[in-house]
Formats: C-alpha cells, sequence, structure tokens
C-alpha cells in the first residue's frame, strides 16, 4: 500500500531533526568514551619531571564522563550524599565533605576532602575511596586530628601532589605538609614544624611556639608540587612559595617577597609579589603560581624568582584586576578568554595550562605559552559565561548541578587518560 503525502513529510521532518540533533551532540564524538567510562582521547605526552605536575594529555572533551562524591549522579551537588542524593548522610568511601584538590598517578586518583579531615584514593576508574589518610585508615569517620594530632593526623587539608615515591598533603590547620611514602598512611616528614610531628603551630620558632617567618616554617600553607629536583610549597598565609631542594625540609628559594625568607608581605603589585597565592605547578621549563588575589597566574623561568609571563591581566604585571578589561587599563568587565576572577589551581599538561578560575565557575585551557585560552569547562563552550552551574544559556541554576556545570571549581589536575576537575561547591570532582 502506498505512503500517504502525510506520512512521507512527516518521515521527512523526523530525518532532518535527527540530523540536526547529530550536528549539535556528536561535535565531541572524537574523544568519545573507553570501556570503564574515561575519555579514550588521551593525546600524548610524558609526566613533567619525577612526579612532576605535567601529566599526560589530557581528553579536550568538556562533558564529563565520571563523577566523584555524587553516587554517580551529574544532577547531585549535596553535602556528604546518603546515596539518594539527600544532604548531611554519614561520611563513606564514595561521598565528599568539600573537596578542594586532587592529583593522579598511574592508578588512580586522590582526592584531598578537606571538610572531613582526610585524603581518599580512588583505585583505577573506581568512585568509591580504598585507602584513606587522616582518619586512621577508616573511611567512615571524618574527625580533625583524630587520635590526636601526630604524623597520621590531618586539620583541614588543602592539596595533594605525587611523586614516584610517595605523596605530599598540605596539612594547612596543622601548618605542615606531610610526606608519605609509598602507599604508607604514616608520615614520614614533615614541613614547616622543624621536624616534629606533635607541633602545629604558625610560623613555628624551633621551640613549637610562634614567632617570626623563616624558611623553615609556615603559614596556613595551601598549593604543593613537585619537580624532579624538590617540592613546592604555597605558604599562603605569608604571601610567598618556597621551594625545598631533595628531602630537605629548609627553603632554599623562595617566590613573592623580593628573595626574603624573614618576611611575608603582599607588596606593589609587580612582577616579583603574590597576595594569597593558592596553586603552585611545576615542569622542567619553569614555575606556575596561582596569584589568587591579584587575580592571575605568574610564569617563572628556570629558577627565576621574577616572573616573565602573566595571565589574566593582558601582559601587564601592575594590574590586579578581576575579569580584567582590555581596552582600559585594570578595569573590572566580564569574563573573557583573556581574564581571570580568584584563580585557585594550575595544572599541566603535554600541550599547555589549566587554570581553576574560581569565581568564574570555569576552568580555561591554553595551549603552549598563549596567554588567551582556548578551550573552557563548565560554561558550555562560552568563555564570556560565568554562571555558577551554567544551565546551558549563560544563567546560573544556583545550587543545581548538570552534567556541564561548575560551581567555585578551586583545582584542576592531569592523569594518564584525562582531566579531573574539583568541583568544591558541588560537592564532587569530575573526570573528563
Amino acid at each position: 500500500m502506498p505512503y500517504s503525502f502525510d506520512f512521507k513529510k512527516k518521515l521527512l521532518i523526523s530525518l532532518l531533526l535527527a540530523l540536526l540533533l547529530c550536528a549539535s551532540s556528536c561535535s565531541n564524538g572524537s574523544s568519545g568514551s573507553d570501556s570503564n567510562g574515561g575519555s579514550n582521547n588521551s593525546g600524548s605526552g610524558g609526566s613533567g619531571g619525577s612526579g612532576g605536575s605535567g601529566g599526560s594529555g589530557g581528553s579536550t572533551s568538556t562533558t564529563p564522563s565520571r563523577v566523584y562524591g555524587q553516587s554517580g549522579s551529574f544532577t547531585c551537588a549535596v553535602v556528604t550524599n546518603n546515596g539518594s542524593c539527600v544532604n548531611g548522610g554519614s561520611i563513606t568511601a564514595s561521598n565528599m565533605g568539600s573537596p578542594t584538590h586532587a592529583a593522579a598517578d598511574s592508578g588512580g586518583v586522590y582526592i584531598v576532602d578537606q571538610g572531613a579531615h582526610r585524603v581518599v584514593y580512588y583505585a583505577g576508574t573506581s568512585t568509591t575511596g580504598s585507602r584513606v589518610y587522616g582518619q586512621d585508615d577508616v573511611l567512615t569517620t571524618s574527625t580533625l586530628n583524630k587520635g590526636g594530632l601526630s604524623n597520621k593526623s590531618l586539620s583541614g587539608p588543602f592539596a595533594i601532589a605525587v611523586d614516584t615515591g610517595g605523596i605530599y598533603i598540605t596539612d594547612a590547620g596543622n601548618n605542615r605538609v606531610l610526606y608519605f611514602a609509598g602507599t604508607s598512611t604514616v608520615a614520614t616528614r614533615v614541613y614547616g614544624q622543624f621536624n616534629s610531628f606533635t607541633c602545629a603551630v604558625t610560623k613555628n620558632n624551633g621551640s613549637c611556639v610562634s614567632g617570626a617567618i623563616s624558611a623553615d616554617n609556615l603559614n596556613n600553607p595551601a598549593g604543593v608540587a613537585v619537580d624532579g629536583s624538590g617540592v613546592y610549597i604555597v605558604d599562603k598565609g605569608n604571601h610567598r612559595v618556597l621551594y625545598y631542594s631533595g628531602t630537605s625540609t629548609t627553603a632554599s628559594r623562595v617566590y613573592g617577597q623580593g628573595g626574603n625568607f624573614t618576611t611575608g608581605t603582599p607588596g606593589a603589585t609587580n612582577n616579583t609579589s603574590l597576595n594569597t597565592p593558592y596553586g603552585v605547578a611545576a615542569d622542567s621549563g619553569g614555575v606556575y603560581i596561582a596569584d589568587q588575589l591579584q587575580n592571575r597566574v605568574l610564569y617563572f623561568s628556570g629558577t627565576s624568582t621574577t616572573a616573565s609571563r602573566v595571565y589574566g591581566q593582558f601582559g601587564v604585571y601592575t594590574c590586579a584586576t578581576n575579569n580584567v578589561f582590555s581596552g582600559s587599563f585594570c578595569t573590572t568587565t566580564t569574563a573573557s578568554a583573556d581574564n581571570l576572577y580568584a584563580p585557585y589551581g594550575v595544572a599541566l599538561d603535554s600541550s599547555g595550562l589549566y587554570i581553576a578560575d574560581q569565581s568564574n565557575s570555569r576552568v580555561l585551557f591554553y595551549s603552549g605559552t598563549s596567554t588567551t585560552a582556548t578551550r573552557v569547562y563548565g560554561q558550555f563552550g562560552s568563555l564570556t559565561c560565568a554562571s555558577a552551574n551554567n544551565t546551558g544559556s549563560c544563567v546560573s541554576g544556583g545550587a543545581t548541578a548538570n552534567i556541564n556545570s561548575l560551581f567555585g571549581p578551586q583545582h584542576v589536575a592531569v592523569g594518564s587518560g584525562g582531566v579531573y576537575i574539583v568541583d568544591t561547591n558541588n560537592h564532587r570532582v569530575l573526570f573528563y
């Protein structure tokens, strides 16, 4: 029986709609998923030095394929999800209090859960933690300095770095950084407290008493990074970044204080100053520092403590304006591919730099040495949107998350198969 004209018309319309849908949804098809849910567009490139911040080439997809902390749901954004998208459940191996940082190794990913005073390790592609630091090996507690201040307790940890021998955790509330060898959850080295695991004072004078700033103490440390020669610690409260050679716990280089280890003030905005830095990343070429309150990221070549490149301020070292406007010196405007608003985290892969642009609720990728972003996560591909939990129309969804949105991300990390974004205010970590 011949088909009617109406049926043919409906069939033609259906085919046209299908083609249109494919055109919009299949544009990222080249970075499809593997059998474990991870991106298979891993790119090339190796790690930066011995456990450095530079990872393998990350995925170019801006839609995540895996979520940690929300029981597999991309639309849940609750604290300590009880498994049914209900806020305030008991702490478990699968939920989170307030994630702030992540770092990947060849076997999985470490996530810093600051709100639960712990760091959790997730093996492979599992979203259930299998190892915990800071909670005496118990994945169902969230006690500050559990068991008392020791070489295995944590108080508001902020960041983590991984090298071939172990991990570094910035234990911010205890004003120290701890080093854990291998897979041990008991620290064997401490920075900032004169080798004492039972001191937690700010600016320790060597006698477990708060004193003057020195090359041996810390004040509310934030980010941490490693390269082949040593470790970089962001000493946020002292407006500086310290470099420690080898396994030494006495810093031998300082960024942000004009080479002085005994000062800790922000100073005037220029190419050597820092004001409340948060993130740091290092590779064989130099160091990147997220200078949060100056709304910029600085690049320092080699061992120089004078920046030679700036992101977020159109090449101007004396400007510190959020979302700066190119046409008028140091004037605030809306988000763009060239500006930043309170950047927190930085990470590297073989092809460029990632910046967690926290107050713009996005993560930006910069190719090579360019200071203009070419890719954005969290804003549906728009480099001029800065909406928290963007609904897809450059409109904020408030506390309602979706698969493509971000809300105040604080860090980004690169792993062997893709990119991890710490979506702090949505209490989750996303894998792309």
